[in-house]
């Protein structure tokens, strides 16, 4: 497996684990300083028993532990990926609409917050 890591303005470590023939998703870590205890915390999922569900491949056993302790395990038996939505939605010239839409809603906000 390859590790990416990246640390935000907040200090914050995501480390994410990624198989390198599937390039699927195996494991993610969070570490995070609590700043009134000055403790670190380490969060971390676990990914497994990816299937292929319409057409996206899909980790359908989830487990997240806290500070090494198990806090849950998840097991999904079905999933489904953008049900009853048409496929027109995301399509090209939908989606530039949508920018669109959103960059002249952004455009109007801003007006509205310089006055």
């Amino acid at each position: 497996m390859d590790w990416v890591e990246v640390t935000d303005s907040q200090e914050r470590k995501f480390r994410l684990a990624v198989d390198r023939s599937t390039h699927l998703l195996i494991r993610s870590v969070v570490i995070t300083k609590d700043e009134e205890t000055q403790q670190i915390n380490e969060d971390v999922s676990i990914y497994s028993n990816y299937q292929l569900k319409d057409s996206v491949w899909t980790p359908l056993q989830i487990s997240r532990e806290h500070n090494g302790r198990r806090a849950v395990q998840i097991f999904y038996d079905s999933c489904k990926f953008n049900p009853g939505f048409a496929d027109e939605i995301f399509d090209k010239s939908s989606l530039s609409k949508q920018g669109s839409q959103a960059l002249a809603k952004r455009a109007r906000t801003r007006k509205l917050h310089d006055r």
